[in-house]
């Protein structure tokens, strides 16, 4: 250890080096202040020893100078005095120095005072180079947070806002975006327990599982399910993540959300500037293994609802009720952009103001309008000779299997095949409006017009019916076509669903004007023919079939 001695008496100086030398020190001898400060950036010293009073510069300013030249290096200084003035030792403390010998040395004395800053200095070292490596290590898990978060965010539509403002030591709060092979728009908040490594480590098979499978449309209750067993598996027993997903399918109206300990999501109503609460109806993931039937939450919207939806660091600064009245009671009476400018601008002055303790993250996302319905005449293919090259046929139970279950496999391997992105996103909307028609519809019965009532009574009803369904099954005949030749080109696809159902008076429903593009229920038909060719019915109404292009 280098220590650096200022002292003006020639005697005292090499008494201290005689001593500190015999321990093992390694001593730089400097006259005066301005010597010692010269010599300081030589020696590199680890203790500072200066006297009180010396020429050209005293022991105060030495040690006033020497607290800049430091910079955040840790170098304890020690003055040596000629009493026990008060002022003289106030003073001292103030510039700087952190402990104080009496002149004349006592050797004994000056050893165990040195000994004790020499631990002290050695231990804030370890603590220094310790929480070095750990800024390190927690920039390198934020950088792996930025890699995984950050291209889904740039590529929200507007309207869409999302963000996570980190503290410098980082908590576990992480935000996601991403858009389904269908079309639907998938959105995820989480916060990890814990601070530091730990949390931060935690967020990242969450986002993983959840990109994963959002990019397949998976439904939001098997990727919960797959993120739980994941941190059961990976993390201790007592480290888990709370968690907000939710799932918005603009051209059906539907938004499901998924709460598993997190606080309220909020859903503002753009006609009538009523609230919709969704609350955590299920455990964070990472507690049981098993956690039993797990709970979404459907509500129908249309163009201009928001849905609101933050962790508990944003709670931390503004408390419910006075976010309640603050932002909530705002509604949808300023637009989607002035609202997140508010937002961001309220955050940042609020932050001026208290200190931030926790990671805060937030999602403001405006329901778009749904793509325009062209009711006129279908789009028809090039004529040309084809030959089916891959058929996928199947019977579906929906008592067993559920169609948003399924319908992300067959789009993940009919992707795999080389059907295109702009196919498959067509495809899995209009499969699975057309599955879920054959199902509620066809097999259970349930009338459309249901959802005018709300959407969760829909759902209530929806599910009644399948608890008493018996026999009966949805099928599906789906048919990959190329043209031959030597190098088969795809060319388009064919799909025939049918129900065991009585079917529906479909010519009817054609000759309607059609619910209108926002209401909550009768649009799928329109849709499904806008988006494909050759869309027809059977006679009796429990079929369908439609061609798209490849």
């Amino acid at each position: 250890m280098r220590i650096l001695v200022a002292e003006d008496d020639a005697a005292t100086r090499l008494l201290i080096r005689r001593v500190l030398e015999k321990e093992g020190y390694e001593v730089t001898l400097a006259c005066d202040g301005l010597e010692a400060l010269d010599r300081f950036a030589q020696a590199v010293p680890d203790i500072v020893i200066t006297d009180f009073q010396m020429p050209r510069m005293d022991g105060l300013q030495l040690c006033r100078e020497l607290t800049v030249a430091r910079g955040e290096r840790f170098v304890p200084l020690i003055m040596l005095t000629g009493g026990q003035d008060a002022d003289l030792l106030h003073n001292s403390l103030e510039a700087g120095a952190l402990e104080f010998l009496n002149k004349p040395i006592r050797p004994d004395e000056l050893v165990a005072r040195v000994r004790a800053i020499a631990a002290m200095s050695a231990m804030h070292f370890t603590l220094a180079n310790n929480q070095e490596e750990t800024l390190g290590e927690i920039a390198i898990v934020k950088h792996l947070l930025e890699r995984l978060t950050s291209p889904g965010l740039k590529l929200m539509p507007p309207g869409f806002a999302m963000e996570t403002l980190q503290t410098r030591r980082i908590n576990g709060d992480a935000c996601s975006y991403l858009r389904g092979i269908g079309g639907n728009h998938f959105g995820l908040l989480c916060d990890a327990t814990g601070h530091g490594l730990v949390a931060g480590v935690s967020t990242l098979p969450v986002l993983e599982t959840f990109q994963t499978m959002a990019s397949r449309d998976i439904p939001l209750e098997s990727i919960y399910r797959e993120i739980n067993t994941k941190l059961c598996r990976l993390l201790p027993s007592d480290r888990f993540t709370c968690l907000i997903m939710f799932r918005l399918d603009p051209e059906m109206g539907i938004l499901t959300v998924l709460n598993a300990g997190m606080p309220d999501v909020f859903l503002f109503r753009s006609d009538s500037q009523e609230l919709r609460v969704f609350t955590s109806r299920n455990f964070p993931a990472g507690i049981l293994e098993d956690q039993g039937e797990i709970e979404v939450e459907d509500a129908a919207v249309v163009s201009g609802d928001r849905l609101f939806a933050c962790s508990d660091g944003l709670l931390d600064l503004f408390a419910e009720p006075i976010l309640r009245k603050r932002f909530l009671r705002r509604g949808t009476r300023y637009s989607a952009a002035e609202d997140q400018a508010w937002l961001r601008n309220t955050l940042r002055v609020s932050l001026k103001n208290a200190e931030q303790h926790d990671d805060l993250t937030w999602a403001l996302w405006e329901v778009p309008p749904p793509m325009p319905l062209d009711l006129g005449q279908d789009p028809l293919l090039p004529p040309t000779e084809t030959v089916a090259g891959l058929v996928l046929q199947f019977d579906l139970d929906p008592r067993i299997h559920g169609v948003r279950d399924l319908v992300p496999n067959i789009l993940g391997l009919l992707g795999y095949k080389g059907v295109p992105s702009s196919t498959l996103q067509k495809l899995g909307i209009v499969l699975t409006e057309g599955l879920d028609n054959a199902v509620d519809h066809g097999l259970l019965g349930l009338l459309s017009t249901l959802k005018a009532n709300g959407f969760e009574n829909y759902e209530a009803r929806r599910k009644e019916a399948l608890d008493a369904h018996g026999t009966g099954l949805a099928r599906c005949r789906l048919a990959l076509h190329y043209t031959p030749g030597a190098v088969p080109v795809l060319h388009h696809l064919t799909v025939d669903i049918s129900d065991d159902g009585p079917g529906f008076d479909w010519a009817a429903h054609a000759q309607s004007k059609g619910p209108g593009e926002l209401a909550p229920h009768g649009r799928g038909i329109l849709l499904m023919k806008a988006l494909t060719a050759d869309f027809q019915f059977n006679e009796v109404g429990n079929a369908v079939s439609f061609t798209l292009a490849c």
